[in-house]
């Protein structure tokens, strides 16, 4: 019978053993590493794509912060008027058609919507923590949790004012008398060019005087207050718009800065 002899293996010392086990480590380390630097870059492109996002968001918010200043500044004049005029009026002396010019004239503002993308999109993807400067997150998150809230918050008491006034307006006015405004798809701006701007300069030189609905003075008074409550609403908004302004071109600037985008 034929004997079949095993070849004879050779046995690895504890050296062997811990240089092999050693490699196994430092490539399964090198491999973890890479990947952590790979993440690491992926997640520094994106929030710098967020931050090149949230520029253009702020960017948006201040061309329109002016133009609503821009309008409503424009506005307040016509608003104080209205008011001297209705107060004038609950004494005795009634310049029907400058209440008429005056009551067109300053029932129109500008309000601002915000651009939120980019702060949506850093919320609800939790890359706000990507942010390495804590005060620049900071300023961040209190520009849109606090200060644009609170523009919001004010744009609805300018809204809920104006509404008020205008429907407190019609005891007063007849809307007859505007009978091509009513069909005009022309809204009115504070461009004096504007031909419906035209229109309406033109009832106050209207002959005879147009006719207001009521004069009774206890009356005018109370159409008075709902214009003080509009005046003072519309203040009260134009100074969070231009807070954020001020807020929105800092955030651009160190934006700008901590992430080396271009102007």
């Amino acid at each position: 019978m034929e004997v079949h002899h095993h070849p004879k293996v050779e046995k690895k010392n504890f050296k062997e053993y811990f240089l092999e086990g050693l490699m196994i480590f430092l490539a399964v380390m090198l491999g973890f590493f890479a990947e952590s630097l790979r993440e690491s870059l992926l997640e520094k492109e994106r929030v710098h794509g967020y931050m090149e996002e949230m520029v253009e968001n702020l960017k948006a918010d201040t061309l329109r912060f002016n133009h609503a200043l821009s309008y409503n500044e424009n506005a307040s004049p016509y608003v104080d008027s209205f008011r001297y005029e209705i107060d004038s009026a609950a004494e005795g002396k009634i310049h029907s058609n400058r209440l008429y010019f005056l009551a067109l004239s300053s029932g129109q503002f500008s309000r601002v919507l915000f651009k939120e993308s980019a702060i949506s999109e850093l919320k609800n993807s939790g890359s706000i923590r990507l942010i390495n400067d804590r005060n620049l997150s900071d300023q961040i998150l209190e520009y849109y949790d606090r200060w644009v809230k609170a523009a919001d918050k004010n744009v609805d008491g300018l809204n809920e004012a104006s509404d008020e006034l205008n429907h407190a307006e019609q005891d007063f006015f007849y809307g007859q008398y505007f009978e091509k405004l009513i069909k005009s798809e022309t809204t009115f701006s504070y461009d004096p060019d504007t031909s419906i701007n035209n229109y309406i300069k033109q009832i106050k030189e209207r002959n005879p005087p147009l006719v207001l609905l009521n004069t009774n003075p206890a009356d005018l008074k109370k159409l008075n207050n709902k214009v003080i409550a509009t005046e003072s609403a519309l203040h009260g908004y134009n100074s969070f718009l231009r807070l954020d302004l001020n807020l929105a071109d800092s955030l651009i600037l160190k934006i700008r800065k901590e992430y080396h985008l271009e102007n």
